[in-house]
């Protein structure tokens, strides 16, 4: 007698919902995150880094202060009653002048100045190459004397200074303009403001000949579009005043252009503008009341109408009253 052997159920395939390990910190890091005294110590002491002086061994235990750190870390500098370090330029050589401070510059402010003096996008390209052209033969200049040898390259034409020039560049008219609008913020002004100003002078110059060539390229073309519409009208009207009455059969419907469509006198796709005047077409005769009384009411043919028109013609009354009473019959 053989057993059958129950094979076990199978559970049913459920989402099982994936459960996040929890995020473990790093003892290490803990330690640091939460050290109150000193950084440096607490790092040394987490990673075992050992001291750089063999003479003194504790040195890597010790807080910045102990151990003379040149770079103390923010806790020490905190008890110390420091807020930041201080790091001083680097010596220049003997017997010359300190490099000039930097200083922030100021906010510039825009003033509301018209459309037509202000450039456009290429023609501010245009004088900004320009002007870094003369920046840069300043600096060739300027450069040969020991006093500013060194000088940063961008401190001979400095771009607040190109800034404030491109802003108002089609409003400086004398020296005075420029000297107002620079208001000392160029250390060269006093020995080359002539020379920068004559370059302003020549960049205004190009680009008022530039706007000229345009507006009278652009006036042309309107002048060339205007005449060949007064062309196009002109021989509509010509063609339709030679016309004259027509001649052709009545039965025929007059010919029309090709181009043109039914009822209409102009072409579909023809410019109109101002200039050209239209032609009226000709007003229609009105009818008369006559004319109007007789077309109204119906338009069948009465018993009354057929009488008086027989009595009126005679046999046609006759034959029109036997030819219905046959059919009556």
């Amino acid at each position: 007698m053989s057993l059958a052997v129950a094979s076990p159920v199978q559970p049913k395939n459920r989402s099982k919902k994936k459960i996040k390990a929890p995020c473990v910190l790093d003892r290490s890091k803990a330690l640091v995150i939460t050290e109150k005294h000193c950084y440096i110590a607490r790092i040394n002491s987490c990673y075992e880094n050992p001291s750089l002086d063999p003479s003194r061994p504790e040195l890597s235990g010790l807080d910045c202060l102990a151990a003379g750190r040149p770079l103390p870390c923010s806790l020490c500098l905190a008890r110390r009653g420091v807020d930041a370090l201080v790091f001083p330029p680097s010596p220049l050589p003997a017997g010359l002048a300190p490099l000039p401070v930097l200083m922030v510059p100021r906010a510039i402010q825009r003033s509301s100045t018209p459309k037509k003096d202000k450039l456009k996008k290429k023609e501010r390209a245009a004088a900004e190459t320009h002007l870094l052209n003369f920046g840069e033969s300043i600096r060739q200049i300027e450069r040969q004397s020991d006093t500013h040898k060194y000088r940063p390259r961008s401190s001979y034409f400095p771009t607040r200074v190109l800034t404030l020039i491109l802003d108002a560049l089609l409003i400086i008219h004398f020296l005075s303009d420029l000297d107002r609008i620079l208001n000392g913020s160029w250390a060269y002004y006093s020995g080359h403001g002539p020379a920068l100003f004559d370059s302003i002078i020549r960049i205004q110059t190009l680009i008022t000949a530039q706007r000229n060539a345009a507006r009278e390229l652009t006036l042309a073309k309107r002048r060339e579009k205007r005449q060949a519409t007064r062309a196009i009208y002109d021989d509509d009207v010509l063609s339709d005043s030679d016309a004259g009455p027509s001649e052709e059969p009545i039965d025929e419907p007059p010919q029309q252009h090709p181009n043109k469509t039914p009822g209409r006198k102009r072409q579909a796709l023809e410019e109109m503008t101002n200039a050209a005047k239209r032609r009226r077409a000709p007003r229609t005769a009105q009818p008369s009341v006559a004319q109007v009384l007789q077309d109204y009411g119906p338009g069948y043919r009465t018993r009354r109408s057929a009488l008086a028109e027989g009595s009126s013609g005679g046999c046609d009354g006759k034959e029109n009253g036997g030819s219905r009473r046959s059919k009556r019959t």
